[in-house]
């Protein structure tokens, strides 16, 4: 339940519309960055073709940045579908006794799981030996960083 009182930090740090200034101030602090690098770039030799060409880099990293989060975005709803179908044919397989549980199917590997939906056999002591292993694991204390 730490959900709950974040959200309501969160409402009680950002007043309305503080995302829009957060962005704006953001935004002068660029375009004066922005201005100091063409400013530095002129003086140099040819500095006016420099900074030229550095304004239009700029400009085309500025207009296009957000696509690097399409991939990714991709990804993660298409992950979304394929654990859908994966769970629903975890269903059928629990249905027909050959799991005990819809979430034993993330101990097989794709192979596996594969050849159990296309046999409908699966030897108990793969599932029960890694879930064994995975617990074995959870108790391990990680380092604190």
């Amino acid at each position: 339940m730490t959900l709950v009182p974040m959200i309501l930090s969160n409402i009680k740090n950002f007043g309305p519309n503080a995302g829009k200034r957060k962005f704006e101030q953001g935004l002068r602090v660029a375009l004066e960055k922005e201005k100091e690098l063409l400013d530095r770039l002129k003086p140099l030799p040819d500095g006016e073709q420099k900074a030229k060409e550095t304004k239009r880099m700029i400009d085309l990293i500025r207009n296009f940045i957000g696509y690097r989060e399409y991939p990714k975005y991709g990804m993660i709803n298409r992950y979304f579908v394929y654990k859908q179908a994966l769970l629903k044919e975890a269903e059928q397989l629990v249905q027909a006794g050959v799991i005990h549980e819809k979430e034993d199917i993330y101990y097989l590997t794709f192979e596996e799981l594969r050849e159990v939906v296309r046999t409908n056999k699966l030897d108990d002591r793969i599932i029960s030996s890694r879930k064994k292993t995975n617990t074995n694991y959870m108790k391990n204390s990680l380092p604190h960083v």
